[in-house]
């Protein structure tokens, strides 16, 4: 149920104005125990959030990005990101471009994995070679098998845990080991001052309690 914010801030591309490649492109999947919300998906430049409206990024009315949750046809638990690179050179710049900052929100659900490798969120940056090919444009398509196009790739794990209790009582056995106490609750608060409960568990008959995720 915890909320997961995500920020991606993409070292830009310099293409030249006669470039017929110009692919500037993001996709992100994330694993399953992690739900991606579409709906958080924001674009920034320079501290202003871009209008968003539907699966289209406009600064100043000018469509900078497209996003998609689809790929090939499927729904995937992430989206695809296609800016248009000449929409965001800046006016009079001399070539420079804006840099774009995307961020996205992800809640962790009942399949993520509880320790181990933990729950890993995979984005890949994909650019063009100026000279050669076309600019990628299909943002219900990934490039990444497209020829001319290169890729970046950065991974983020979220890790996620349950705590174990044993309880023993004060009697002990003949070897001199406290004896595992059965029936013993133990409230699990998120505050030091134990005000907000956010779990219960109830030891078994060896002592031993698990808490949720």
């Amino acid at each position: 149920g915890d909320v997961v914010d995500y920020k991606v801030t993409p070292t830009i591309p310099t293409y030249p104005s006669n470039a017929t490649n110009k692919t500037f492109f993001i996709s992100d999947r994330l694993s399953e125990g992690l739900t991606f919300d579409y709906s958080s998906l924001t674009v920034e430049i320079d501290g202003q959030t871009v209008t968003r409206e539907g699966d289209t990024f406009k600064l100043d009315e000018t469509v900078i990005a497209t996003a998609s949750n689809t790929n090939e046809g499927e729904k995937v638990n992430g989206f695809n990101l296609n800016f248009d690179y000449d929409a965001l050179l800046i006016p009079n710049g001399d070539g420079a471009v804006y840099t774009p900052v995307v961020s996205y929100s992800a809640v962790i659900n009942e399949k993520a994995v509880v320790g181990g490798l933990g729950n890993p969120n995979g984005v890949i940056y994909y650019y063009g070679i100026p000279n050669n090919g076309s600019t990628w444009t299909d943002v219900k398509d990934d490039p990444d098998e497209a020829e001319n196009v290169e890729k970046k790739e950065d991974k983020e794990t979220v890790y996620t845990y349950q705590l174990a209790f044993l309880k023993t009582g004060v009697d002990t056995d003949d070897d001199g080991e406290a004896n595992p106490l059965a029936g013993a609750v133990f409230g699990i608060y998120e505050d030091e001052d134990c005000t907000k409960l956010i779990d219960k568990v109830t030891t078994n008959e060896n002592g031993y309690a698990v808490s949720t995720n």
